[in-house]
């Protein structure tokens, strides 16, 4: 009976500290993404050439580690004209301006579901738009919460192995 409820202690912790994690990095990543429109906000965006609408990122970055569903964004001017994107996934954010704020939705032939952020210049002439994969969220609240829950998946055997064999002596 006490295997049974530390066992299910474990999955009840389990499944909050996942549901948590999630919630906490889900307002970590709409604020990053907010943070991110808001200084792409206050560019000089006239200076911008038309002639070279992407930024290239490279690949390979000293001590570091790139992962391109991290975040995306696009430059619109007011009728939806890309003016500049970040030279990966921006390049295939749909325009499909509502009003400024979050909204889910997806890239250019691309089934995956992404998160949204629109914001309008200060001037009204431009629409910024940061997206993130939902996927790179998911994965990152769950490689969080493996990490830590691990070693308790480790230790609670034990304890209750040492339990077990303790009572068993008497």
């Amino acid at each position: 009976l006490f295997l049974a409820l530390a066992l299910m202690a474990w999955i009840c912790a389990s499944l909050v500290a996942w549901q948590q994690t999630t919630h906490k990095l889900n307002e970590l990543f709409d604020t990053q993404q907010m943070l991110f429109a808001k200084r792409l906000s206050v560019m000089n965006l006239d200076e911008i050439r038309a002639t070279q609408p992407k930024i290239r990122t490279a690949r390979k970055m000293k001590h570091g580690h790139l992962d391109d569903d991290a975040l995306a964004f696009a430059i619109f001017t007011r009728d939806g004209s890309m003016l500049i994107n970040d030279g990966d996934n921006g390049d295939d954010i749909p325009y499909h301006y509502r009003r400024d704020g979050f909204d889910d939705g997806q890239l250019r032939d691309d089934d995956d579901p992404w998160r949204f952020v629109w914001l309008t210049t200060p001037d009204g002439n431009h629409r910024i738009v940061v997206g993130q994969e939902w996927e790179y969220r998911e994965d990152m609240a769950r490689d969080i919460v493996v990490s830590q829950l691990t070693p308790w998946l480790v230790a609670l055997p034990l304890m209750l192995l040492l339990l077990i064999a303790l009572l068993s002596r008497e």
